[in-house]
């Protein structure tokens, strides 16, 4: 698999661990699932901090640049500001077609927005691979939480809902 640098930064699971945190330390809604359901929502949590300690431990040699290059791909910065934990900006990925031999646009698309800090705008658009050295963890971790994914949705609970910002549990 080939990555952008733009897309590197979006490899983190600090989110997804403190959500799943939260999801625990909430007994009402703990205490209404069954134990198998528990037990996956656990074992969930303990496969994603494996994933996100290792990614985090890695990060500088987890993803390879190499010389490969991609045509048609660019970037915006479309807001720009200096915070006290370093440059922050509103960055966009799109995709461009030019006219073979002429500057004209055939096709435009935008792909992604997104807030970076710190953005090394100079490997935005270079390609990057999963150092060979790591595959083979990288990957279990990966299938880990991915089976802990399918696990829970084979609980009768996988088709519920926890919308923390109505207050719901609700089926899908």
């Amino acid at each position: 698999m080939q990555y952008l640098g733009y897309q590197i930064g979006d490899v983190q699971f600090e989110d997804a661990v403190h959500r799943i945190n939260e999801l625990i330390k909430n007994s009402f809604i703990m205490e209404r699932m069954d134990d198998e359901e528990n037990s996956v929502i656990i074992h969930l949590l303990e496969a994603l901090n494996m994933l996100h300690s290792f990614v985090e431990l890695h990060r500088q040699d987890l993803f390879l640049c190499t010389d490969i290059t991609v045509r048609g791909f660019a970037w915006d910065l479309l807001k720009h500001q200096n915070i006290i934990s370093g440059a922050v900006g509103l960055y966009r990925l799109y995709y461009r077609e030019k006219e073979e031999g002429s500057e004209k646009l055939v096709y435009e698309q935008t792909l992604d927005e997104k807030v970076m800090i710190n953005a090394e705008e100079n490997n935005l658009l270079s390609v990057y691979i999963v150092n060979p050295d790591y595959y083979t963890i990288f990957s279990d971790l990966i299938t880990e939480v991915l089976s802990c994914i399918r696990d829970w949705r084979r609980t009768n609970a996988g088709s519920v809902v926890v919308d923390f910002d109505s207050a719901q549990i609700r089926r899908l």
